[in-house]
């Protein structure tokens, strides 16, 4: 008997709409020219999807690689992998990813475990 590791990300992304909260990651793409005002704007994609966001506790702040402030967010798996430097919108807070960890079991995409800092 094999495990349905799909139906898992379904059962977690149920639980992350229930308990948590949209995340909005953005992405500087370049720059793309406005001719209403002539001039080069920095262009932004934006991809949202439910997660929920903790704190780290304080036997995981190391001070390196882990910073006091640096938070956790578990995010349903989107159809865009978030990368490290995109923009992080939780808790009404902008913050940067800082690092990435998709949860595979089995290789199939789960829920994606982002380290998040102002």
């Amino acid at each position: 008997m094999t495990f349905d590791y799909k139906e898992l990300g379904i059962i977690a992304v149920e639980l992350l709409k229930e308990f948590g909260q949209l995340v909005t990651i953005t992405r500087k793409t370049g720059e793309q020219y406005d001719p209403a005002t002539g001039t080069n704007q920095q262009a932004i994609e934006t991809y949202t999807g439910y997660g929920c966001a903790f704190h780290y506790s304080n036997n995981e702040i190391d001070g390196t690689r882990i910073l006091t402030g640096d938070m956790v967010v578990l995010l349903e798996n989107i159809a865009t992998t978030p990368v490290i430097g995109d923009g992080v919108l939780v808790n009404d807070m902008e913050m940067r990813l800082i690092s990435i960890e998709r949860v595979s079991p089995a290789n199939i995409d789960v829920i994606y475990k982002l380290q998040v800092r102002q």
